[in-house]
């Protein structure tokens, strides 16, 4: 994180912050460089860089289902309470959030 001060040397004065966080998508070419011609130190942390990325982008995948699966539900419930009954089109919504919930209790 830099800090922009103003030129004039005799009064400091703060005129914002800039953060430079690089993106995922610009580390990887490093990472990709540092397993194929780095030392020891560089192949661990890269790898290590690599499992957290994956770990990110399994739980954004897990959360965009959960997701998806409360608005079929919503759908569903809202059709529920427009019709008062079930229809055969709702079965396989119900035995997919069944299922998701079964998976979600054993861990």
């Amino acid at each position: 994180m830099k800090k922009l001060t103003s030129p004039n040397k005799s009064k400091k004065k703060l005129l914002g912050t800039i953060y430079v966080t690089p993106t995922w998508e610009s580390l990887v070419p490093m990472f990709i460089d540092w397993i194929q011609d780095g030392n020891s130190e560089q192949h661990i942390d890269a790898s290590e860089n690599i499992m957290q990325m994956a770990k990110v982008s399994d739980a954004y995948r897990a959360n965009e289902y959960k997701i998806k699966m409360h608005d079929e539900l919503m759908l569903l419930l809202k059709s529920i309470n427009n019709k008062g009954r079930l229809s055969p089109m709702h079965l396989p919504t119900i035995k997919e959030l069944i299922k998701q919930e079964s998976n979600n209790t054993r861990g």
